[in-house]
């Protein structure tokens, strides 16, 4: 238990609390932001840094902010979003993981706008690999598995609603469409699940239908990154020796910022930046329609980021429609996705409901007259007297 005292306490007599820092990085990531957008040689530069980090491609001014405005006319929009419950390590030998696929469709101006879903599926701790082994499930293959059902869950209700006839359909999820969680994963499994994801995201492109992703709160450096070379002291910046040369360099003031705080400082609000291509993600070998773009906008509320695949921003009319139906629907949901934020209602898998899963398994087991074994921690706590 917390002792809320205590932390009170504590909290008025050390450094925990952020404090506002005295030096303004504003003036920093403007003037800096201003000065490589000036630039003209400055996208050369970039190619030729020897940097210690990645940095992003693009075309055109990097201080081309448009405004955007919410859609006027009829559209139709789906959620999706998942979650999952991870095996009870305390109740041994009742082994099983529940992903739950939750989303939204909203088709507006129609009789029936809203439809919501929730979708559990069960996997067990066990499952077959290339030889045929059984093979534990690990709580990251669960949840590559459950990034997986999202994707084609949209599929099969994103075909639906078109064959339904709705207009001006985009699906958005939450989260990134960058699978760079996908390099740290044993090869075998990364392409399994990365053919996954391209082949349903495929699908939609294949049926003209856009996507986008929504990232709310982003701690992205790609921007950040470009502040970076901007502020070094060379022409040509080289990382490494530099480091090692000198014991405070000036793009180290950067360092610990974000590009949620560099578009603050310069996007206007209700304005969105131009689209940027992410530095290459190596092992992973996107359809050239599928490479992944990014772009950021200033809402009233907050800076969020939005992720399109290349297909959508090469065609003018289907980005622009993704855009601004993103601003109607964080407008609608007073500064966060109204159909994200409700997809994830339908998607969490809630306290009451993890453990109505954990007794559900109990009293399957005990049915078939498997012997059920619980830690002795968990035990104990049971029979806690208070």
């Amino acid at each position: 238990m917390l002792n809320r005292t205590k932390l009170h306490q504590k909290m008025n007599t050390s450094d925990a609390v952020v404090k506002q820092q005295d030096f303004c990085y504003d003036t920093v990531l403007r003037d800096t932001w201003k000065k490589i957008a000036e630039d003209t040689d400055f996208y050369l530069h970039t190619q030729e840094a020897e940097a210690l980090f990645s940095v992003p491609s693009w075309q055109g001014d990097l201080s081309n902010y448009s405004l955007v405005k919410k859609y006027k006319d009829q559209y139709s929009v789906l959620g999706i979003d998942g979650s999952q419950v991870y095996p009870d390590r305390h109740q041994l030998y009742v082994q099983q993981a529940l992903i739950n696929i939750g989303g939204i469709s909203i088709e507006y101006g129609s009789e029936d706008p809203v439809s919501v879903f929730s979708e559990p599926e069960l996997f067990s701790l066990y499952r077959l690999n290339e030889y045929k082994e059984q093979v534990v499930v690990t709580t990251e293959w669960i949840n590559l598995e459950r990034e997986a059902r999202e994707f084609e869950v949209a599929v099969e209700k994103a075909l639906a609603m078109k064959k339904k006839g709705c207009k001006q359909l985009v699906i958005l999820f939450d989260g990134t469409l960058l699978f760079y969680h996908l390099i740290s994963v044993n090869e075998k499994d990364r392409q399994h699940f990365f053919d996954r994801y391209c082949k349903a995201l495929q699908i939609l492109t294949d049926h003209a239908i856009p996507f986008a992703s929504y990232l709310s709160a982003p701690q992205s450096k790609d921007l950040i990154n470009l502040v970076k070379l901007g502020l070094c002291q060379f022409k040509r910046a080289n990382c490494r020796p530099c480091r090692e040369a000198y014991d405070t360099v000036p793009c180290e003031i950067v360092d610990n910022l974000s590009d949620r705080q560099l578009m603050s400082a310069v996007l206007p609000c209700l304005h969105r930046s131009i689209f940027f291509r992410p530095a290459s993600l190596h092992s992973l070998q996107y359809p050239e329609s599928l490479q992944p773009y990014f772009s950021y906008y200033h809402g009233a509320q907050e800076v969020g980021r939005i992720e399109m695949p290349a297909w959508v921003i090469q065609d003018p009319i289907k980005s622009d429609l993704v855009y601004q139906v993103v601003v109607d629907q964080i407008e609608k949901g007073y500064g966060y996705p109204v159909v994200l934020a409700e997809a994830h209602e339908q998607a969490v898998v809630k306290q009451a409901d993890k453990e109505y899963f954990y007794q559900v398994c109990a009293r399957q087991a005990s049915d078939q007259n498997l012997a059920i074994q619980y830690s002795e921690k968990s035990i104990k706590k049971r029979q806690m007297p208070y």
